[in-house]
C-alpha cells in the first residue's frame, strides 16, 4: 500500500484535493455537503474533508485511484453545489499525504467517522 517519502514518513495513497463551492456560505450549506460526503464515499475513497466557509472551498482527502477530484465535483454538481469546481487537483499536483492511524481518525478527522447523531 504505502510508500516512504524522503523523510521517512508513510505515504498513503490519499492526496489533498481544493474545490471551490460557491454557495458554501452558512452551516446549513456544511451540513449538507457532510451528507453528501457520507453517504457517497466510503472511508477508502474519502477519509477526510474540511469545509471552509470564509474562502468557499473545501479540502478534500481522497484515493484518487478510487475517486479522481473531477469524478467529486461531478457528484456535487448534481446534488446541489452546481457551480462546484477543482481549484487544485491533488492527484495532478501529486500532493500526497501521510498515513493517518485508523484508530486516530475519529469525528475530529473531518468529519468521516460515523456520528450517532443521524
Amino acid at each position: 500500500g504505502s510508500h516512504i517519502n524522503e523523510l521517512g514518513i508513510r505515504m498513503s495513497r490519499f492526496v489533498e484535493t481544493t474545490l471551490h463551492l460557491p454557495s458554501l456560505q452558512t452551516l446549513d450549506e456544511v451540513r449538507k455537503l457532510e451528507r453528501i460526503m457520507r453517504k457517497h464515499y466510503l472511508q477508502a475513497q474519502v477519509r477526510a474533508f474540511y469545509p471552509h466557509i470564509p474562502s468557499r472551498t473545501v479540502k478534500v482527502e481522497h484515493n484518487p485511484k478510487a475517486v479522481s477530484a473531477p469524478n467529486i465535483v461531478q457528484l456535487l454538481q448534481t446534488l446541489d453545489f452546481e457551480e462546484a469546481t477543482v481549484v487544485v487537483d491533488g492527484a495532478a499536483e501529486n500532493l500526497a499525504l501521510p498515513e493517518i492511524d485508523i484508530d486516530a481518525a475519529t469525528v475530529e478527522r473531518g468529519g468521516m467517522a460515523e456520528s450517532s447523531a443521524e
